[in-house]
């Protein structure tokens, strides 16, 4: 056991866990999503659950192809700013020339044009965005 019942920590615990959510798109590099996500989950184990972690789309619950390789990774649902307290977004991988469509200038084009770039501004402008006190 990491601390006694009635324990200022024990007090100091937030009643919600804190929820990370990383957000997954077509050619998202594994290593960029998987390393906080497993540094998340250990993260909760050693605080008895005050961290939760997803993995999510900004097409909802679907199997999402990571680079390099394009292992499929299910994300559970969309991002959502009202419940995360945290977002994750990974970069990209795959080759450099820019000519190809699984390039990383391409898969980035293709995600600068769609939701996660509306979805990091309104993450960042929460006036809250920094301060957990």
């Amino acid at each position: 056991m990491l601390s006694e019942a009635g324990s200022s920590r024990d007090q100091d615990r937030p009643s919600t866990p804190l929820l990370a959510q990383i957000i997954l798109f077509e050619g998202f590099d594994l290593l960029d999503a998987l390393g906080p996500y497993e540094v998340f989950q250990a993260a909760a184990l050693v605080s008895e659950g005050s961290i939760k972690v997803e993995l999510v789309s900004t097409e909802g619950a679907r199997m999402v192809p990571s680079a390099p390789g394009g292992l499929l990774i299910e994300a559970s649902g969309h991002p959502d700013l009202d419940i995360a307290d945290l977002i994750v977004i990974p970069g990209a991988a795959g080759p450099l020339d820019g000519d190809k469509s699984d390039s990383i200038p391409a898969l980035l084009a293709r995600e600068a044009a769609g939701d996660i770039p509306k979805i990091g501004r309104e993450a960042l402008a929460k006036q809250d965005s920094f301060d957990r006190s």
